[in-house]
């Protein structure tokens, strides 16, 4: 049994993997920019949960200072 491929099978071949590939890619590429999204997303989220903090952090201070 021969198990070379002819050149047209090979040029086949080479077509489907070089397809995969590029759907691959993509998909990945679309995962990155979901995952940048989400950083980005985090990252305000955490910057605003920061500004909260600190807003009822001087409420409280302020509140303790006129009670005394």
């Amino acid at each position: 049994m021969d198990s070379t491929f002819s050149t047209q099978e090979a040029q086949i071949l080479r077509k489907q993997f070089d397809l995969a590939n590029m759907e691959a890619m993509d998909e990945s590429a679309e995962w990155r920019m979901k995952y940048d999204m989400e950083v980005d997303r985090s990252k305000r989220f955490k910057t605003e949960l920061e500004q909260v903090k600190k807003s009822l952090a001087c409420r409280i201070e302020t509140k303790e200072i006129t009670q005394v």
